[in-house]
């Protein structure tokens, strides 16, 4: 141990390990390449080989897989990082928004909702994970959010907590001295969330059309054919009967077949602007 003195003088760094080499014949040591914030990284020797498992491009989603079939433990489906790996693999919307700048959008696509999270996994321009949301659709979905720009990225930071866990006007450095939203902030928010939701709209509207039929409806429910009648009778009479419409007390019946006589005495008005109907249930 050191005592407080000498530990004063200890300069404490943190670094980013860009490669991870084997040497040949050391069942320990590993040849790492750490970038420290200086002209060239440092080469340093590590004796984690061990605990070390080769995580790269070629292999990261099989061992993703192996790790969430394995486990014991229970994840949310969110949290399952493969569908984000599917999505990263996508071709990406390259968009440029007014504040945030230059951003990214990856989307997957699947039928089966089991293999889609529904979320938006939401990143900053280092790569580092911010939040995982939930945005609501039609179509099962994973989606990837990054933001490229520089400056757009400083005006995220403002937005997260200490724990960088989300992203949110609320944050005391999102404020202003009198408490107000920064308007670069609010600006951000509305930005990267209305992104998203518009490539949601998207990927829905480009969905198959369909039709539901319902077998049998007319036998449940009908319509009372003398107020179209009577509808059209004003409609032919010219301008004078268009007027007259508008103020007139029009009634429609809407029959429920099999409902019981207690109910048939029962009415509701219906007043819409200068138009009021009876319905009869």
């Amino acid at each position: 141990m050191i005592n407080i003195e000498d530990f004063i003088k200890v300069e404490l760094r943190v670094g980013e390990v860009l490669t991870a080499e084997e040497i040949p014949g050391s069942d320990k040591l590993l040849k790492l390449s750490v970038d420290m914030g200086e002209e060239s990284p440092r080469q340093v020797l590590s004796g984690i080989k061990q605990w070390y498992k080769r995580i790269d491009a070629k292999n990261v989603e099989a061992e993703c897989k192996k790790l969430f079939e394995t486990t014991q433990i229970e994840f949310k489906s969110y949290e399952n990082p493969v569908p984000y790996i599917l999505a990263y693999k996508e071709k990406p919307d390259q968009i440029k928004l007014g504040t945030l700048g230059n951003v990214r959008l990856y989307v997957k696509v699947d039928k089966d909702s089991k293999n889609t999270t529904g979320h938006f996994a939401c990143f900053r321009k280092n790569l580092m994970l911010i939040q995982t949301k939930r945005f609501s659709s039609i179509t099962p979905f994973t989606g990837l959010f990054v933001c490229d720009n520089q400056k757009g990225n400083d005006i995220l930071r403002m937005m997260e907590p200490p724990n960088h866990k989300e992203w949110s006007t609320e944050e005391l450095h999102a404020k202003d001295e009198n408490g107000e939203t920064l308007p670069d902030c609010k600006s951000a928010d509305r930005e990267y969330k209305r992104c998203i939701k518009e490539k949601i709209q998207q990927i829905n509207a480009a969905l198959p059309k369909s039709t539901l039929t319902i077998e049998n409806l007319d036998d449940f429910i009908t319509l009372d054919e003398t107020a179209g009648d009577e509808e059209k009778e004003r409609n032919d009479s010219g301008p004078e009967g268009k007027d007259f419409e508008s103020a007139e007390l029009i009634e429609k019946r809407i029959k429920i077949l099999g409902a019981s006589k207690k109910q048939k005495k029962k009415q509701k008005h219906i007043v819409t602007g200068k138009q009021i109907g009876r319905a009869h249930v």
